[in-house]
């Protein structure tokens, strides 16, 4: 886009007060607004959300009616369900329980009117109220006055057949217990039962003694205990008391007639029950707990007793603990299990003394199923009603928007002085058509100012030549006509301009980093890149690759090899976030400034990751038969001048000083010794705790001698690479006492020549023990040559400089 007609920074006279305040003030109001608040603040957004909310929260009421309604309704059929689920149950039970009671008071009444008689032929009546009641037991007892007699059917196990058979029991006068299987169909006799007992005291048998306990609180009657029988179900039993029947007025009691029912009928109808689809039935006792039947699976239900609170499937167990630890007859609540929301209702079933209780569950998600389904139909339906809402919003938000947006591209043409490109418009609306009216008059009245303009301020503006200097010479373009004229000023008025910003901007200079980004409009780029120097603590890595024209004659391969390079070191600035200088396709140079503190640990460890990145390279360069690249980096560190410097057409970000040439020469010096990276002093001190280095030369800088080292890696030791962490820690221990040997010639007190001696024959044999390292080779070499030139007290001397090529220099001296 072309650049706008904005205000001048600075003039360009001398003492030019009056044109910079009008700068200052053209700039102070001017502001700029953030994209985000430009959009959140549109015209258009703010219809789009009006309308999407009155619409929106009209849905939002209606469908939070509906689901408060349906939710009333579902909570009111599981209420009707339950009621009809209870009566269901109390009406079977009872059908169940009751012939129990009827069976043994008319055989009381039967025996009180001497119907029948505790005697052998009352095995024919007893049959017939087995199978016409289906009842498992009917015994009539006399254990009392004397008396200990009884006749009694009942169903047990057949040890012949292992299967329930009917068995006849009878206790007479002067008789052992004895026990009969009878004929299923007519009652006769078949064969004895095992059982034949010669003592068996009625009146001190479980049952009896039950039933008397019963008659103290219930005189006439009730139902006793549940209790499991051997190889059966669950059964309990009404006992009725029996009196002698000479005089019945004074209710002397003489025995019990006990009436068995199996309530395996009861459990088979309960796992029948159905309570929607994941739903479930209890039936337990009240005062112990345990169940007596469940729609649910329990395991060997029918032949061992469980209690409630045991019962795993569905979280039963659970559910009936907090039903029986409520403590109330009648309960209803809601409860979460295992993330599992149930409501519960739980009430008892009381007949005569028996009392039971009957919970049902139920799965609040199968409930409130119908209310999700129209919740979802209705969040549907506002979905599409917002979508509506936001359509409409959207076409009236372009119908009442548009007018401006077409005035914005207007005024933007007029900012430029394009006033050809401005067409005449025209609306249908009313207030549009009469701001279209008065800009076609203001957009008149431009043309007319416009042939006011000298031609070469419009030329510059069509061509998008920056308008810095333009602006500056604006006053003087009347006055001086010719090209020469207008050169010689601009050439002036630059030179002045960039000396007042270099003292304006000096002290807050800004560059731009590798992952930085670009300001788009013309506020942002006057504010950024300002011009001038400042001295910043930094970290300079100088890459250096030595064999990249010698080793690539092909320049597709070479080209190949240049960018994955280039992209390697530059990926990794960017994430590192540091400033990158391409100074030749093989030198590059990485600059860490920007943060206050860290800058060596950051340049540290960016220098391990690039040797990473380079192995990768040189591996694959292996692959193709190509040598691997010589790469030396040099790290050094201190204070460095940096900053932008140019004019406002063309600008530089440079850095300079001593820094820039030790960390240049230093990856001389490590290619020459054949390691990937030499640090100087400045970089080892604060970091040698932190990462692994060894001592590889001497350097001068600044007039005095500093050693060199070898970065190799970091020294720290993580919980899961302990073991690859200690086998390097091992591989560098090697140079432990070569480091201290190295500090001890160079840099410790070693004034005797004798002293010094001693030191160069370590360093010869460290050098036989490990051939294979160029520097200690390299050392010992140089040790060789001081020796035989008789310097050997002047040892502490000993440096390297860097000039075309490395040279070895001690006390002045060069080393051939």
């Amino acid at each position: 886009m072309a650049p706008k007609i904005s205000p001048a920074d600075h003039s360009p006279f001398e003492g030019g007060d009056e044109v910079d305040l009008i700068s200052q003030h053209g700039h102070n109001n001017k502001t700029q607004r953030s994209k985000f608040m430009s959009v959140c603040l549109s015209v258009r957004v703010f219809l789009i959300v009006v309308i999407t909310s009155v619409v929106l929260l009209t849905a939002i009421s209606i469908w939070l009616t509906s689901f408060v309604v349906n939710e009333t309704y579902a909570m009111k059929s599981v209420k009707v369900i339950i009621d009809n689920i209870n009566d269901k149950v109390v009406s079977f039970l009872s059908s169940q329980l009751l012939p129990a009671k009827q069976v043994a008071e008319e055989v009381a009444n039967n025996y009180h009117y001497s119907y029948i008689d505790v005697v052998d032929g009352i095995r024919y009546y007893l049959f017939t109220k087995m199978k016409t009641y289906q009842i498992t037991l009917v015994n009539l007892a006399l254990a009392e006055n004397g008396l200990n007699q009884l006749q009694a059917l009942t169903w047990g196990l057949d040890p012949a057949t292992q299967s329930m058979a009917l068995v006849y029991a009878k206790k007479m006068p002067g008789e052992n217990f004895l026990t009969y299987v009878l004929n299923t169909d007519n009652g006769f006799i078949d064969r004895p039962y095992y059982l034949n007992l010669t003592k068996y005291p009625i009146a001190y048998v479980d049952y009896y003694i039950e039933s008397k306990q019963l008659f103290q609180k219930y005189p006439e009657g009730a139902f006793g205990s549940v209790y499991q029988v051997i190889n059966s179900s669950l059964q309990t039993f009404w006992t009725t008391p029996v009196y002698n029947r000479t005089d019945l007025s004074k209710k002397q009691r003489l025995g019990i007639a006990k009436v068995n029912i199996g309530l395996d009928m009861i459990a088979k109808f309960l796992a029948s029950l159905k309570v929607l689809d994941r739903g479930y039935i209890v039936l337990s006792e009240y005062e112990s707990g345990y169940v007596i039947g469940s729609s649910l699976e329990i395991a060997d239900l029918e032949y061992r007793r469980v209690n409630a609170s045991d019962i795993s499937p569905r979280n039963a167990g659970l559910i009936m603990k907090q039903v029986i630890e409520s403590r109330l007859e009648s309960v209803q609540f809601s409860t979460i299990v295992n993330g599992v929301a149930y409501l519960v209702s739980s009430s008892p079933f009381s007949l005569y003394n028996l009392k039971w209780r009957l919970t049902l569950v139920f799965e609040e998600n199968e409930i409130k199923e119908g209310v999700i389904t129209s919740s979802y139909i209705m969040i549907g339906v506002t979905c599409a009603v917002a979508l509506l809402g936001v359509t409409i919003s959207v076409v009236v938000g372009y119908i009442v928007t548009n007018p401006l947006s077409k005035l914005q591209q207007d005024f933007k043409k007029i900012e430029i002085l394009d006033l050809s490109n401005i067409k005449p418009r025209t609306s249908i609306f009313s207030e549009a058509k009469s701001i279209y009216s008065s800009l076609t008059d203001t957009v008149a009245w431009l043309s007319e100012f416009k042939a006011f303009l000298p031609d070469s301020v419009l030329n510059q503006l069509h061509r998008g030549i920056a308008t810095e200097e333009l602006k500056d010479a604006l006053p003087n373009v009347t006055n001086n006509k010719t090209n020469d004229a207008n050169q010689s000023e601009t050439a002036s008025m630059s030179s002045r301009s960039q000396t007042c910003e270099s003292k304006v901007n000096g002290e807050s200079a800004l560059h731009l980093n590798t992952g930085g980004h670009h300001p788009s409009n013309s506020m942002n780029s006057h504010n950024m890149f300002k011009l001038g120097l400042s001295d910043k603590h930094c970290c300079v890595l100088h890459i250096h690759v030595a064999n990249l024209e010698d080793e690539f004659q092909d320049s597709e391969e070479l080209t190949s090899t240049i960018s994955k390079l280039l992209t390697g070191v530059s990926t990794i600035c960017k994430t590192v976030r540091a400033d990158l200088q391409i100074k030749s396709y093989c030198e590059y140079s990485i600059i860490f400034a920007d943060k206050p503190s860290g800058v060596i640990q950051m340049g540290l460890d960016t220098t391990l990751k690039i040797l990473t990145a380079l192995s990768h390279i040189n591996a694959n360069l292996a692959k193709n038969g190509h040598q691997p690249l010589r790469v030396g980096i040099g790290i050094a560190s201190g204070v460095c001048t940096q900053g932008n410097v140019g004019n406002r057409q063309m600008r530089y970000y440079t850095f300079l000083g001593p820094v820039v040439k030790r960390a240049k020469d230093l990856s001389l010096i490590a290619l020459e010794l054949g390691i990937p990276t030499a640090v100087d002093k400045e970089s080892y001190a604060p970091e040698k705790d932190h990462f692994v280095f060894r001592p590889v030369e001497r350097y001068l800088q600044d007039k005095s001698i500093s050693t060199v080292y070898e970065l190799r890696s970091r020294n720290q030791i993580d919980n899961e690479e302990w073991l690859y962490e200690l086998q390097q820690a091992n591989n560098n221990s090697k140079y432990s006492e070569y480091t201290q040997y190295f500090e001890k010639l160079f840099e410790g007190e070693n004034e005797q020549a004798e002293n010094g001696k001693h030191v160069k024959d370590f360093i010869g044999q460290f050098s036989m023990k490990f051939p294979e390292d160029k520097v200690i080779q390299r050392l010992a070499q140089t040790l060789d040559k001081i020796s035989q030139h008789n310097k050997m007290p002047h040892i502490k001397d000993y440096y390297s400089t860097v000039s075309t090529n490395v040279q070895s220099c001690i006390h002045g001296y060069t080393i051939q």
